[in-house]
C-alpha cells in the first residue's frame, strides 16, 4: 500500500513527476519540509545540504531525535549545524558514516557531493 503524506507541500503540484516519491518520504516521516507563513514547502528544485541528507538517514534509523546532551561536539563547526540536524550528525559521525573534511570541519550547509552520498548510502546499505 502506498503511504499518504500528512504534509501538504505548497510547492509540490499534483502533476509533479516526483510527487509520489516526495509523498512516500513525507508519509514515512523522513522529510518534513519548511513551514513559512503557515504553509509548508519542500523546495523540490533545491540541492540537498550535508545536514539535510544526514537527517533523512538519521530519521530512517530512528536516531534523529536522540538526546545528545553531554555528548560533545564531533566537529569544530558543530554550532553551525541546525538543531534539528544535530542528533543525526552526532550519531552518524560516531558510527563513522560521515566525517569532516581535511580541516576537520563538517560544513553542514554545503551541498552533498555524489561521492559523499555514495559513502553514506553504502554505509546505510551495509556495503
Amino acid at each position: 500500500t502506498e503511504q499518504q503524506s500528512q504534509i501538504q507541500f505548497t510547492d509540490v503540484s499534483e502533476s509533479r513527476w516526483s510527487r509520489s516519491y516526495i509523498d512516500a518520504l513525507a508519509g514515512a516521516g523522513l522529510i518534513k519540509g519548511e513551514t513559512v507563513g503557515g504553509k509548508t514547502y519542500f523546495y523540490p528544485e533545491r540541492t540537498i545540504t550535508r545536514e539535510e541528507a544526514v537527517t533523512i538517514i538519521g530519521r530512517s534509523l530512528h536516531v534523529a531525535d536522540v538526546d545528545i546532551s553531554g555528548a560533545g561536539e564531533p566537529f569544530p563547526d558543530f554550532s553551525k549545524v541546525h538543531d534539528w540536524a544535530k542528533p543525526s550528525v552526532a550519531v552518524l559521525y560516531g558510527q563513522k558514516w560521515i566525517s569532516g573534511f581535511d580541516d576537520g570541519l563538517f560544513y553542514p550547509q554545503n551541498t552533498l557531493t555524489r561521492g559523499q552520498a555514495a559513502k553514506i548510502i553504502s554505509k546505510y546499505a551495509g556495503l
